[in-house]
């Protein structure tokens, strides 16, 4: 992963977050399961976010399972980049330009499992999909993070 080409002129920033598919040999990510989530935002003096200033895109798969359709697919296929363009105006107080990439191992089965619970009468069943989906709530993880002065 790379934050590359950051550059500010006449107050507006641009940049682009690249994530490339090395060493896989396979398309990253393989399945539907897990999505990526790759971001750029302005941050203040404190590190903190400034609002309004987030750009985010997706890697992954989604198919609608009830057609068998394919709804999207952007995976990385090995040898091929991911390229997220960051052109925003450059924030009051803004300091840095953060990158991260962000893995949601379990996002497929979150919304699977949020798709039983309703239909659900068995309490064994209904408490240990929903035990499931507690922890699916809590698996991601940021699996890059980069910064560049302003």
């Amino acid at each position: 992963m790379a934050l590359r080409d950051v550059s500010v002129e006449i107050g507006d920033i641009r940049a682009s977050m690249t994530v490339t598919n090395r060493d896989v040999g396979h398309a990253f990510p393989t399945y539907v399961t897990p999505r990526i989530f790759v971001a750029t935002w302005q941050v203040d003096v404190a590190g903190a976010a400034i609002e309004g200033t987030r750009t985010q895109g997706t890697i992954g798969r989604q198919i609608d399972f009830r057609k068998w359709q394919e709804v999207f697919d952007t995976r990385v296929l090995p040898g091929e980049t991911f390229r997220l363009d960051y052109d925003q105006a450059r924030a009051p107080g803004a300091v840095a330009l953060m990158g991260r990439v962000t893995v949601d191992p379990d996002f497929h089965y979150r919304g699977v499992f949020e798709g039983y619970l309703p239909s659900l009468n068995d309490a064994k069943a209904r408490a240990l999909i929903s035990e499931a989906l507690e922890r699916s709530r809590s698996s991601s993880y940021i699996l890059a993070e980069v910064r560049a002065e302003l």
